[in-house]
């Protein structure tokens, strides 16, 4: 009965964990510049983890620090991606943070939103503002097929509750 319901809750506990998501960015703004890249969010937590943009010309460069931006718009959250001389802040449409968040439009000149997603450019005392004119994240298809960290979690904790129950058999018996 104990190894029943041991083996029960392990499993069901398998499947809490949620791997962080990588959704690839898409966009363009005012000024002709294209952004394109992927941004990691774990999604169970809503927090952005990393992110790799790159811009295309005419400011051309690549930004991977992330920040956090704020306090984001009414109804919206946002954070930045930025280097030495660039920063670009991305704001979700989203309502409270980026738990469960599966992709989407960004806030840009073409989405309706209290605010726009910016790219901002040197100097860095005052830095010109160039707004998205259209963007959107979207669920990066996986890079192969590995095994999911609750996957050797499971298998980990099935071999050890194999081994309690032979250990405790061996005794009833000896």
């Amino acid at each position: 009965m104990k190894l029943r319901f041991m083996l029960a809750v392990l499993l069901f506990t398998s499947g809490l964990y949620a791997a962080p998501t990588v959704f690839n960015v898409n966009g363009t703004f005012a000024d002709g510049t294209q952004v394109t890249g992927t941004v990691t969010i774990d999604t169970s937590t809503g927090v952005v983890t990393s992110g790799a943009l790159t811009l295309s010309a005419p400011n051309a460069a690549t930004l991977t620090t992330i920040q956090a931006a704020g306090p984001c718009a009414s109804g919206t959250v946002c954070f930045g991606v930025y280097n030495a001389n660039l920063s670009v802040t991305l704001v979700f449409p989203v309502i409270q943070n980026l738990v469960g968040y599966s992709g989407g439009n960004l806030c840009s000149t073409t989405t309706s939103c209290s605010a726009g997603s910016v790219l901002y450019l040197p100097p860095a005392g005052n830095p010109t503002a160039d707004l998205l004119t259209s963007g959107s994240l979207s669920p990066a298809p996986p890079a192969g097929t590995p095994a999911p960290p609750s996957l050797w979690l499971a298998l980990a904790g099935c071999i050890a509750i194999l081994a309690y129950a032979l250990r405790a058999r061996r005794r009833t018996y000896a």
